[in-house]
């Protein structure tokens, strides 16, 4: 298990690295392309390969003596601003994590334990309208409906001058928006492994020895559901920080999506053109690459630990 560990750690690192190269090229051919549209003048490709690679040069000796990124387009540093922006995404994606994780299980388990029943059907509807809605739609749906209609949620990220009760109201409608597909994800894989459990042979022996439906399910079931779920966590967790960045952008909140944005795109009045700024896009891209791979490492460490029979066949298959 460390072994493997350490192997997945290097090639996370690898891999890092070579995005990182991957963005700067690209950015920086980017912003080359913008310089030759401004200045009327066109840059032999040879000589925009000379400029990118002493310039990445540079980069990355900036970084690795001063740890310093750039700026981006309006001056501010680079590492900082990110570190500012981080933490309100992931914020918003940890909130709706536990959210999803925690009320899917809940709902897969109920509708296991309840299965065709009045509560399933329904249920069962609540989940087919849910996982038919994306985020971006499900958000103007609660931004017009409970944010200006009922006006029960703020109807856009609101300052943190207006303390802290009403900046956890203002995460209830982005928090629910990125989540509702996912929680309906988590609640159906929940109740097919559970439903395929309460026909095996092994939960009729648990009945025959008295164990209610209850104790059957808090003490054998939920733990050999939540394994296979597992598998799915990973890119559940990917598309709701894909969701995201849209509904950040919706609702205002001043996270990564918005700094990916800016320095991808300028404005002029209402016109907008493509105006690359490389120090955010390296370092956005940069970070959620290793995001994504890090959240692929915890799943398979923790699918490891709760099922330690996939090390035990690993071993036994190398042996033979």
């Amino acid at each position: 298990m460390v072994r493997y560990i350490l192997t997945r750690i290097l090639l996370l690192l690898v891999t890092l690295f070579i995005v990182f190269t991957m963005l700067f090229v690209v950015a920086r051919f980017a912003e080359l392309e913008r310089m030759e549209v401004l200045n009327f003048t066109e840059i032999p490709f040879m000589e925009k390969i000379d400029i990118v690679f002493k310039d990445y040069v540079t980069y990355v000796k900036n970084i690795a003596s001063n740890w310093d990124w750039g700026t981006d387009a309006y001056g501010r540093d680079g590492w900082s601003e990110l570190l500012r922006r981080m933490d309100l995404t992931l914020r918003l994606n940890l909130i709706a994590f536990f959210f999803y994780t925690g009320f899917g299980v809940i709902l897969g388990v109920l509708g296991a334990m309840y299965k065709g029943s009045l509560f399933d059907r329904v249920l069962n509807l609540v989940f087919l309208v849910f996982s038919s809605i994306p985020a971006y739609v499900m958000i103007m749906i609660l931004i017009l409906y409970f944010g200006y209609h009922l006006e029960w949620f703020p109807p856009q990220e609101p300052p943190p001058s207006r303390g802290l009760f009403i900046g956890l109201k203002g995460m209830i409608i982005p928090v629910f928006a990125i989540s509702s597909y996912a929680l309906v994800q988590v609640a159906q894989l929940i109740r097919g492994e559970m439903t395929d459990a309460f026909n095996s042979d092994y939960i009729k022996l648990l009945k025959t020895k008295g164990l209610n439906q209850r104790q059957i399910v808090m003490r054998h079931l939920l733990k050999h559901s939540i394994i296979p779920v597992m598998t799915s966590i990973g890119p559940i967790m990917l598309y709701v920080l894909g969701s995201s960045f849209i509904v950040e952008r919706v609702y205002s909140i001043q996270g990564l999506s918005n700094w990916l944005l800016t320095s991808l795109f300028g404005s002029s009045g209402n016109v907008y053109y493509v105006s690359v700024t490389l120090p955010p896009m390296v370092l956005i891209g940069t970070f959620l690459t290793g995001l994504v791979l890090l959240v692929g490492l915890i799943v398979d460490i923790g699918y490891g630990l709760m099922d330690p029979r996939i090390t035990m066949g690993a071993k036994k298959s190398k042996m033979d």
